[in-house]
């Protein structure tokens, strides 16, 4: 994400412009919370609907998922902006920013991701896009037209729906229990109809419905932030959902 006016880490809303970057900016979360940080109680406890929790895969249930990540960076993936992920023994290393790596190969509708993160510094910052269209070489379109699993933090305490854990910027996590920092993370990303789902380390802590009904179908990405303030990724599949 890149930094704006409101602070180090974010994208400015709909319509406020930042030199030379157009008007359609974004927030974006920025750091690294803290193992079991509580958002405050105005966030309730989320719920999954009974309909979709039949849908969801059980934890460890492993059925059905396919790996997303080929033999390199390249290998069903492409770049949208500035710097990248390399690919090493399976392991997705990001560098440089801010853009977008993503899967250029298909598109998904109904799916659940799983996956592995860790943070290269206590003010890394990077987030799992869906159901984006075709960005081209404009990592913003990702923003515009798809929903963002934000994995980062505000640095602040001002802004809840940036941390790690939320659907940027809508929707902030009930509980943001990731590992200390150096530490794989494990995450859960169910995107059903217009409602969305998230696990961290195997507990619940974001459900989300979209009332603006943006697509339900698109590209699955992975955002590289900066140069120091990357993140890593392994072990990412998906498994495809009536």
């Amino acid at each position: 994400m890149v930094r704006s006016d409101r602070g180090l880490g974010r994208w400015i809303g709909w319509g406020r412009a930042a030199a030379g970057l157009g008007a359609a900016l974004w927030v974006g979360a920025f750091g690294l919370a803290l193992a079991d940080d509580p958002v405050p109680a105005a966030h309730p406890a989320p719920i999954v609907p009974d309909a979709l929790r039949a849908l969801l895969p059980a934890s460890g249930d492993e059925a059905g998922f396919r790996p997303l990540f080929g033999q390199d960076a390249r290998d069903g993936w492409a770049q949208s902006g500035p710097g990248g992920f390399t690919l090493t023994n399976g392991v997705a290393t990001s560098f440089g920013g801010m853009g977008l790596w993503w899967c250029a190969g298909r598109t998904y509708t109904n799916f659940v991701i799983r996956g592995d993160w860790k943070m290269e510094a206590a003010d890394s910052d990077t987030g799992v896009f869906v159901r984006f269209a075709d960005p081209g070489n404009d990592p913003w379109n990702a923003v515009r037209t798809g929903h963002e699993f934000e994995i980062g933090d505000d640095p602040e305490g001002k802004e809840p729906a940036w941390r790690t854990g939320a659907l940027y910027p809508f929707s902030p996590p009930a509980r943001v229990p990731t590992r200390p920092l150096g530490e794989w993370n494990s995450f859960e990303f169910a995107a059903v109809g217009q409602t969305y789902v998230i696990r961290i380390n195997g507990e619940l802590v974001n459900v989300w419905t979209d009332p603006d009904r943006r697509s339900v179908s698109g590209h699955i990405g992975l955002q590289n932030y900066a140069e120091g303030k990357g993140a890593q990724f392994r072990n990412v599949r998906v498994r495809e959902l009536p």
